[in-house]
């Protein structure tokens, strides 16, 4: 479960920015969250990048708390990358509440390995 300590962060409507936890060099898939000030809220995206033609699971769990309560989305599936390729594996959108604090994990799994991200807002 993500926990509940998360910090929260304004930014303008047309940022962009990604998971501040990257993987080591060395493996096979590289994961990143990407989020988007929307004028509703935020779009977070799962992504997955690999070196090589490699095919997995992956999946993503989103907690927002904030004076309205408590909600948790969880989406998952299997990916098939090429090599050098970038994909995008889903998206989840998350009201814009003021205040409200979100944490994203994103848990990419293919046989032999692990990897995962964390993002913060």
């Amino acid at each position: 479960m993500i926990g509940r300590t998360v910090a929260a962060t304004t930014l303008a409507a047309s940022l962009v920015y990604s998971a501040n936890a990257q993987p080591p060099q060395h493996s096979a898939v590289q994961c990143e969250i990407t989020v988007v000030e929307t004028a509703h809220g935020r779009l977070i995206r799962p992504v997955a990048q690999a070196g090589r033609a490699i095919g997995g699971a992956y999946q993503l769990s989103v907690e927002t708390v904030g004076d309205g309560g408590r909600s948790q989305v969880s989406q998952g599936g299997d990916f098939s990358l090429r090599a050098g390729q970038r994909q995008v594996l889903g998206s989840v959108s998350v009201g814009g509440a003021s205040g409200a604090q979100v944490s994203a994990l994103l848990v990419l799994t293919w046989r032999g390995g692990r990897t995962q991200c964390v993002q913060r807002l």
